[in-house]
């Protein structure tokens, strides 16, 4: 059985055709049993979920394809396994009565996000993208059919010209190959790069889809780039709305979400998603595009990798000083800085596993020493299995390989299962698996950051697009959310559950607060995790104590 979308694989990195649907005949559907979904890998792509049954064996596999954004969660009751997509679903059989995983809600407080197969809650854990799960007479056994690190350790497109026709083609194949599904669309369209190029294909797209696109703004020279967004659409014909973010929703919803598995940042989820469902019903669209993760495949700054990895590949020459120059102005840092790191990262000390870093002062600084245990003293615990091993994979592919591990994150658990389909494009495997073997030095050059993007798409984008120094952002609209919710963000957090349960530390927060950030290095996304932790927290207990009352 296969849940999802299962397209052919293209034929050649050249062709910009759309893949036809995915037609399983007897034999492929053997071959797919009897390699435990390891042909489906090889030979489709798509977003799905197999689960395959060996008669004569009586062997199980379920696999997770590389760019599934439907979850695949999983609890063990009783020696019964059981797989399902929704937690409250599952809990709702009464078969248990789950408990919080405090060390994972203190990861989440502090970054956000968990590289590893754990959730929330200790009874229910998670079947991560490209991972099998093995049933051979009743023992487990697991591993990855499909491994970024393994993509990037392969030959790479070193021929800027050949990489660059390559990446258009794969882009406007794989774009087409969605539009193809869905008649009509509504395109998130922000006026930046990423957005852009995906509304660009969609106007080359074969199957000519009606297309209605969608654009947030705020405040601010960042936030509001509406300018961008209508060059797009005019060019590709297609009507905008135009949509300026509420900074006066209640964070006080929250509370009324569904039990998730794990904490959600709800806030980006509910108000773009509320208007892009009710406008793909009003159209009968039954599909919604995005741009994302354009930024970590197409290769956005810290471009300091990116120096590193031409050193490892290339070696010293007078080409890496032109590149580290061009990481220097990127990052904005001393090109010394930049050759230092590249020669210790590259040369002299290459990482052979990614580091923990990201659990830096600033993200845990408002954690309790006994929280911060619960990573520091395990510290592969929450690091993705395919960061375990990086050697031989070049510096500049760390990124675009830790952040394809996220993949479940995109997908909204707060909505109905009959809405519109939220569609990243470029979350594809043929996508995925070019851009990982197109060295980063290409992708990001000139001083330009998805440098070879704005150039495989120069003929589409317009010119002022293409030649966009800077990215949107929504800070101002958050700050102002937050100003507008602070009194109940105040009451939520100072004596709440993270506090009792001894995760947040009570005076680093208070120091936090809005009107007190500029004493406080916190960023707005880590007190916005902190609010979705204590949130979360809060609708499990009182989901559960519901279920005892009832």
């Amino acid at each position: 059985m296969i849940f999802g979308t299962l397209f052919e694989r293209p034929r050649s990195l050249i062709s910009d055709a759309a893949c036809p649907r995915a037609t399983l005949g007897q034999n492929d559907a053997a071959l797919a049993v009897a390699t435990g979904g390891r042909h489906l890998m090889d030979h489709y792509w798509g977003h799905y979920l197999a689960f395959l049954f060996d008669k004569d064996s009586g062997d199980s596999w379920i696999f997770r394809s590389p760019a599934c954004t439907q979850p695949c969660l999983y609890s063990v009751v009783n020696g019964v396994r059981t797989y399902f997509s929704c937690a409250d679903d599952f809990t709702n059989l009464g078969v248990l009565t789950p408990s919080i995983n405090w060390d994972f809600v203190s990861i989440y407080t502090a970054c956000g996000r968990a590289h590893c197969g754990e959730t929330g809650l200790r009874e229910i854990s998670e079947l991560q993208v490209g991972e099998y799960h093995h049933l051979e007479h009743g023992v487990l056994s697991r591993g990855f059919h499909w491994n970024p690190a393994d993509i990037a350790r392969s030959e790479p497109l070193a021929d800027p010209a050949h990489a660059a026709h390559a990446l258009r083609s794969t882009v406007r194949a794989c774009v087409s190959t969605w539009a193809a599904e869905h008649p009509r669309i509504v395109q998130r369209l922000s006026g930046g790069i990423d957005s852009s190029i995906v509304a660009s294909c969609l106007g080359m797209a074969p199957s000519r889809p009606q297309v209605h696109c969608v654009n947030y703004y705020s405040r601010g020279t960042y936030g509001d780039e509406r300018r961008f967004a209508r060059l797009v659409a005019e060019r590709n014909n297609f009507p905008l709305l135009e949509y300026r973010q509420n900074f006066a929703y209640s964070f006080a919803k929250f509370l009324d979400f569904p039990p998730t598995a794990s904490p959600i940042t709800y806030l980006f989820k509910v108000e773009c998603d509320e208007r892009e469902i009710a406008l793909a019903h009003e159209v009968g669209a039954t599909a919604r595009f995005t741009g994302t993760m354009g930024d970590i495949l197409f290769q956005m700054p810290p471009a300091l990798p990116s120096a590193t990895e031409y050193l490892q590949r290339r070696g010293f020459d007078r080409r890496f000083l032109s590149i580290a120059l061009e990481a220097a102005q990127l990052d904005r840092v001393s090109i010394w800085k930049i050759i230092g790191r590249a020669f210790r990262d590259g040369l002299i000390s290459p990482p052979t596993m990614s580091e923990p870093g990201e659990f830096d002062g600033k993200k845990t600084m408002l954690l309790t020493s006994e929280a911060a245990r619960a990573f520091s003293d395990q510290p592969l615990r929450f690091i993705h299995p395919w960061l375990h091993a990086l050697t031989g994979v070049p510096f500049g592919k760390f990124a675009q390989i830790s952040c394809l591990g996220f993949n479940s994150a995109y997908f909204n658990a707060l909505h109905e299962a009959n809405e519109s389909e939220l569609i990243h494009p470029f979350l594809s495997e043929p996508i995925m698996e070019l851009c990982l073997r197109i060295p980063t030095y290409l992708l990001m050059h000139g001083g330009w950051d998805r440098a070879m993007a704005r150039e495989a798409f120069q003929s589409e984008l317009p010119p002022e697009v293409r030649a966009r120094p800077s990215k949107g952002s929504m800070n101002l609209w958050v700050r102002e959310m937050i100003a507008t919710n602070a009194q109940f963000v105040r009451e939520l957090l100072l004596d709440g559950v993270l506090v009792r349960e001894k995760i947040i530390d009570r005076k680093r927060l208070e120091d936090c607060f809005p009107g007190t950030t500029s004493r406080s290095p916190l960023s707005l996304g880590c007190f916005l995790d902190c609010v979705a932790a204590e949130s979360w927290c809060r609708v499990w207990i009182d989901s559960r104590r519901n279920r005892a009352a009832a």
